[in-house]
């Protein structure tokens, strides 16, 4: 097989040994350019450049000659179909977040040898991004500043800072700071074993967690702290309390 393709970690060949995959097209980023009149000179001076969808087509065929088979295969494509995440057998350790925008035409279930195509759209992260975050662990003792460097991977210039807290005592107040941005936690109240997170989930959506409950509420400072790709970049931590530290950080492709 020429390509494989997994949605949600199922490839589409699984479906079906009736299922040939014969293109994987990677359509333009869809951009969105802003732009002002250049004042006395010709021309305009651009004021904004933003990344707005990132669209992927599959093109396959069903080689079954029984247009009865042929057909229930179809039905377990439309079964596979689905948003979430997609991956590519071309881009190993990378994802795409999608939503599917184009389903299967079928023209008459005659011709068996026809082309069909599906079409999947990353809007809200519309880049490709690792599987496995770049990750550092470091244990960070009561009321000292902790020094932690991270180098994420990827083609595109920032990457954004995730973490994993791990109380080891009573945890009430946390910073953390890196690259002229930080955050500060305040009313914790962690105990010994229990985990702050701050994550994105699977729509991009800046989340942050005590045991799986937010405390959004508790947190102040910038809106994202953002990590310089290939870069080591210094992060400092510090806590009132002992904990172990898991900086993390996707890496993210144009």
């Amino acid at each position: 097989m020429r390509y494989d393709v997994l949605l949600n970690g199922v490839s589409l060949a699984s479906v079906s040994d009736k299922i040939y995959i014969i293109d994987v097209q990677e359509a333009d980023p869809k951009l969105s350019i802003a732009t002002v009149d250049n004042a006395k000179y010709q021309g305009l001076r651009m004021t904004e450049r933003s990344r707005q969808s990132r669209t992927v087509k599959i093109t396959f065929q069903v080689r079954e000659r029984n247009s009865a088979a042929r057909a229930a295969i179809l039905d377990d494509v439309m079964g596979w179909i689905a948003d979430g995440d997609l991956a590519v057998s071309y881009r190993p350790n990378q994802l795409l977040r999608v939503k599917w925008t184009d389903l299967p035409a079928v023209g008459s279930a005659l011709r068996w040898a026809d082309t069909l195509s599906v079409s999947f759209t990353a809007y809200t992260d519309p880049y490709w991004v690792t599987v496995d975050r770049t990750t550092v662990t470091a244990t960070c003792l009561a009321g000292v500043a902790k020094i932690i460097t991270l180098a994420p991977a990827g083609s595109v210039a920032d990457a954004y800072l995730e973490f994993d807290a791990t109380a080891a005592e009573a945890v009430a107040t946390l910073s953390v700071a890196a690259n002229g941005r930080e955050w500060t936690f305040s009313a914790l109240g962690l105990a010994a074993g229990d985990i702050l997170r701050a994550y994105y989930d699977a729509d991009g959506y800046q989340r942050f967690a005590k045991n799986g409950t937010s405390v959004y509420e508790k947190r102040a400072g910038d809106d994202d702290i953002l990590l310089t790709a290939r870069t080591a970049n210094i992060i400092t931590v510090t806590a009132s309390g002992d904990m172990s530290f898991k900086a993390m950080a996707r890496g993210r492709y144009l």
